[in-house]
């Protein structure tokens, strides 16, 4: 009895997900961690602060902040040029 070739059906290949070591696993969780904890603290410190104008506010004071920007292109020669003119 001969088989045919065309009577063979060849299973499906399975479908390969991503697959991780588990110390690939801790090192996302504490980085993902890391940073909604980060977030999570910018915040209350956002919340604490408003509170406390809140509070000045109501109490008949004024809130003014200083804005400075220290960023941004450098001149050229900076401290130089102001010497020399």
């Amino acid at each position: 009895m001969k088989t045919s070739s065309s009577n063979k059906q060849l299973p499906k290949p399975k479908r390969r997900w991503f697959r991780f070591r588990l110390r690939t696993l801790l090192v996302i969780i504490t980085l993902v961690s890391g940073a909604l904890g980060w977030v999570g603290w910018d915040l209350d410190q956002r919340r604490s602060e408003q509170v406390t104008i809140a509070w000045f506010k109501k109490m008949g004071g004024r809130v003014a902040f200083e804005t400075r920007i220290t960023s941004g292109p450098k001149k050229a020669g900076g401290k130089k040029r102001q010497i020399i003119g």
